[in-house]
């Protein structure tokens, strides 16, 4: 049976287009394999840069929020500090000023005779003492305080001073040869009370801190 030349383009035809399909799909494939695989790549390259990303910005958060908390901390501590100096100062002057008041009362000679006696027990009898009194004192006390000296240091071999305006009361002496100095001055012992204060005005502070009082409102 003879072919004809329709049958032979025909064949030819089909051939060809069937060796293109066969290609096609054979690039068409590898073409998919390999954009899957960049894909993939792509996708995972994208994914450790968000992920280094976001572990960044979260550590500088993190790092941002540590100096942010510290700031608050420390300025907190420093604004307590400085309302404790504020109160303390306030405080140590309205003690001074009730002091001043005290040695104007009938109590203040009790204190005062007492002031003397532990003074003189420390210092030996045989040395001369000078003792320091407030102007104020030697003015309006100045027989008492004699008497009680001669009572407490049972001989003459005493000298009595005034003293500076800033002291407020109480006994300074000090020995002849200056070697003994014995305090019981008003003033010192307001002084001495100042870490006492100190730690119940700072346990104060924390307190209305917790519970919205200010102590500062009571101290007038």
């Amino acid at each position: 049976m003879s072919t004809s030349l329709e049958d032979k383009i025909e064949l030819f035809s089909k051939l060809i287009f069937e060796k293109i399909d066969i290609e096609y799909r054979e690039k068409r494939e590898e073409i998919l394999k390999r954009y899957e695989s960049e894909k993939a790549s792509l996708i995972e390259h994208y994914q450790n840069k968000l992920i280094k990303s976001l572990q960044e910005a979260k550590k500088k958060a993190e790092l941002e929020r540590e100096h942010m908390v510290s700031k608050a901390v420390s300025d907190g501590r420093m604004s307590i500090l400085k309302k404790r100096r504020e109160i303390m100062e306030k405080l140590m002057e309205q003690i001074k000023s009730k002091a001043i008041q005290f040695t104007q009362t009938k109590g203040y000679k009790d204190f005062l005779r007492y002031a003397i006696e532990q003074v003189s027990k420390k210092i030996e009898r045989d040395q001369i003492v000078i003792y320091n009194f407030t102007k104020r004192d030697l003015k309006f006390h100045r027989d008492y305080i004699f008497e009680l000296i001669k009572r407490s240091n049972n001989k003459n071999n005493f000298q009595v001073a005034g003293s500076g305006d800033d002291m407020v009361g109480g006994v300074f002496a000090l020995s002849g040869d200056g070697r003994i100095e014995v305090d019981f001055t008003i003033n010192t012992t307001i002084e001495e009370s100042r870490p006492i204060i100190g730690r119940l005005l700072s346990s104060r502070l924390v307190g209305g801190v917790n519970d919205g009082s200010s102590w500062e409102n009571n101290i007038h």
